[in-house]
């Protein structure tokens, strides 16, 4: 026994030190690759795409597939699974598809209403600012000289900007409608996840015990599980928030006379699906479409939207989101300007969960650490 004890050691010490070797190895084979790591990264992403937006659709419908099997389907006619499923995803997909086709045709008129304004009144609106700017110069000869001078060529390259745009949103709907099928794909990938979502539940979880311990097996589903309740609910939250938002943002406008209500409230709402700062990105669209009647107007719903924007960032999205996932208000915006500012966007749509995720772990391995030490503390 002795001999196989001390035959064991360096046997185990040469395998770390192979493992250490070969992760060396590859970090540094990394750095000296890493255009073509990430370009094959990208192609990898691009590939599966559709698999990753199925996921993600498939994540958000079935919310409503389980309101419907849960609330709706309760009845012992449609008790079992196999009936109350395809009902429940089928009446999902087409809630979803009566809200979509509901803001088409409310939002297309005013679109183009919007559209026919712009294009109405450029040449004025040219003209106008052509005006004020060399009245305001008259004072200072040099400068209007010069801006005078330059005035043709700003023309020219408006004139050159908006070509590349036309050009671009050409590109644009030829993406678009590659990106139409790619969503096709991925609902009915999502319908199939969505279908048989239980059985593939089970094979991962055979998986993990399979190659895993038991208890390592154990942590991770509870992990994965808590995972999928938090981001449940900050969807939820957030597609509440994105509705209240956009329902207060309709009254006020119906209340101070803007035009455009039901365009610039739908803008607003959509934005608002990106945490805290969607709300920012909707008002400069709208504030954009109100400069094209009156200045005045855009200005006033400026400082409108901007009042909105504080009671909703710092009273409505801390309790309706903040709650929903078990965050504080506190913890809300701290993982918001943490995540935010090193991911943007993306960051702060994910960090806030995850930081939810963390913070109910952390929570329960220090109450369980406390318990140990018979520590009792109020």
């Amino acid at each position: 026994m002795p001999f196989n004890t001390k035959s064991e050691i360096p046997k185990k010490f040469f395998q770390q030190i192979l493992l250490l070797i070969t992760f060396t190895a590859i970090l540094v084979f990394a750095l000296f690759h890493l255009a073509p790591i990430f370009s094959a990264i990208t192609a990898f992403f691009q590939l599966i795409s559709p698999v990753l937006i199925g996921f993600a659709i498939a994540f958000v419908l079935n919310l409503l597939v389980k309101f419907f099997e849960n609330k709706v389907f309760v009845s012992k006619k449609t008790k079992k699974t196999f009936i109350k499923r395809p009902l429940s995803i089928l009446l999902a997909i087409m809630v979803i598809l009566v809200i979509i086709t509901i803001l088409v045709f409310l939002l297309y008129p005013q679109i183009k209403s919007s559209v026919l304004l712009f294009t109405t009144n450029a040449p004025n609106y040219i003209n106008t600012l052509y005006s004020k700017i060399n009245g305001f110069l008259e004072g200072f000869p040099t400068a209007k000289t010069i801006f005078s001078e330059n005035w043709d060529k700003f023309l020219l390259n408006s004139a050159t900007f908006l070509t590349n745009l036309i050009s671009s949103l050409f590109t644009m709907t030829i993406h678009l409608t590659s990106g139409i099928i790619t969503v096709f794909i991925s609902i009915i990938f999502s319908i199939y996840l969505l279908a048989g979502k239980e059985k593939l539940i089970v094979s991962l979880k055979k998986c993990l015990f399979a190659f895993l311990s038991e208890e390592k097996a154990e942590k991770i589903i509870y992990v994965g599980s808590l995972i999928n309740d938090t981001f449940s609910k900050f969807v939820s939250g957030q597609i509440i928030e994105a509705v209240i938002l956009g329902s207060l943002c309709f009254i006020g406008m119906l209340l101070f006379r803007f035009d455009y209500a039901i365009l610039i409230s739908t803008i607003i709402g959509l934005t608002a699906l990106i945490p805290i700062f969607g709300a920012f990105i909707g008002a400069g669209i709208g504030a954009f479409i109100l400069l094209l009647i009156s200045p005045l107007s855009s200005l006033c719903f400026l400082i409108f939207i901007i009042v909105l924007q504080q009671i909703e960032g710092n009273v409505i999205y801390p309790k309706v989101v903040g709650t929903s996932i078990g965050l504080s208000g506190f913890w809300v915006l701290i993982a918001i300007t943490v995540f935010g500012g090193l991911y943007g966007i993306p960051g702060i749509l994910l960090g806030i969960p995850l930081f939810s995720v963390f913070s109910t772990l952390f929570t329960r391995a220090v109450d369980k650490k406390i318990q140990s030490k018979n520590i009792n503390i109020h």
